[in-house]
Order: structure tokens, then sequence, then C-alpha cells
């Protein structure tokens, strides 16, 4: 879902998003939403992309789903996936990535994996979670005379590779080889 699970993505399969293009939570997104704008507080007729892991079984009635489609028994994919959590404060993904080999890169359309509170816990001791705005998000705040010291910050915005901050350490996601998507609708 990590390659499909992106506003540019959905706008050229759905031929554009009439109302724009917002980060929901759901396991039947990413998806378009064929709802009227009185029915939705957002107006309705727009493309939705979430920040938890998506299902294939999910569904709802109103939307059409895009989903990632792995031919059975034809294709084998094996992920060159890796989370990796910074070891310093002020370090940004795309150094976090390069720093295991040359090769590696961040790969900013799987923040999805870990913008969760769940995902920073396994790297780091989290004393609670909270959502919060910030380039450098998902982080962990290590610094004791920050007024979040101890949390780990999760973001409804799209997060970056590039983003650092002197009282954070992030948990980035990167990977060293191409990637192949199929993608159709599912409605």
């Amino acid at each position: 879902f990590d390659y499909v699970n992106q506003c540019k993505v959905l706008r050229k399969v759905f031929g554009g998003c009439v109302n724009g293009c917002r980060r929901d939570w759901g396991k039947d997104i990413p998806v378009y939403e064929h709802i009227s704008e009185e029915e939705s507080q957002f107006g309705g007729h727009q493309c939705l992309v979430t920040e938890m892991i998506p299902t294939c079984e999910a569904r709802h009635p109103k939307t059409e789903r895009l989903c990632p489609c792995i031919p059975r028994g034809k294709v084998q994919v094996q992920s060159t996936l890796k989370i990796t959590p910074a070891a310093r404060e002020n370090t940004n993904c795309n150094d976090v990535c390069s720093a295991l080999s040359p090769k590696h890169r961040c790969d900013d359309t799987q923040f999805h994996y870990v913008n969760t509170c769940q995902a920073l816990k396994a790297h780091f001791a989290c004393t609670s979670c909270d959502v919060n705005q910030g380039k450098d998000i998902p982080n962990y705040v290590s610094k004791e005379d920050d007024a979040n010291f101890g949390k780990c910050l999760t973001q409804r915005a799209a997060p970056t590779c590039d983003g650092s901050h002197k009282n954070t350490k992030r948990v980035c996601r990167g990977h060293s080889g191409t990637h192949t998507h199929s993608s159709v609708l599912a409605s």
C-alpha cells in the first residue's frame, strides 16, 4: 500500500480529487469518497490517504479503493525496507539511511509505517505519545530540558526525510533497491 497511499497517485488514477486530498484514519483507505458535500464535514468527493496500515479486506459502500495487487504464484516480493532509529539528536532521515550504506536512502512514502505510537515505542522508551507538527516528526523527544521530554510524537501531515531537531531522535524507513508496484481499482 505504500505506493498507492499517496495523494499524487490517487489524483492521477481518479482524474483529480474534486475537493482535494487529505489524511484520515481507516483500514479501507486509500480511497476516493463518493459522498455529497452535505454528508461530509470536509466537502465529500475527495481522495483520502491514511497513516494506518490498510488491509485488503476492508471496504466502505461510498468509496472507490485503490489497491496494490501482486499476481499470485508469479511474483515473490521481498521487502528491502529497513526501519532505523537515529542514534543521536538533530539527525535527519537522509543521513540516518545513508549511514547504513551508500545504497540506502530514505523513502518519504514509507513514514505511515513508523508514524504511529506503537512503531515509535518499539524503538524508543516513550513515556507517552502525542500528535504535533514539525518536519522532524515522527520522533522521540530525548532532551530533558524540552517540555515534551520522553514523548513520542506523530503527526497528521506527511512527514519528510529532511527534517531534524536538536531535541529529538527520528525513526526512519528506507531501502536499498528499486520497487515495482502494480495497482488496480477496486470498487
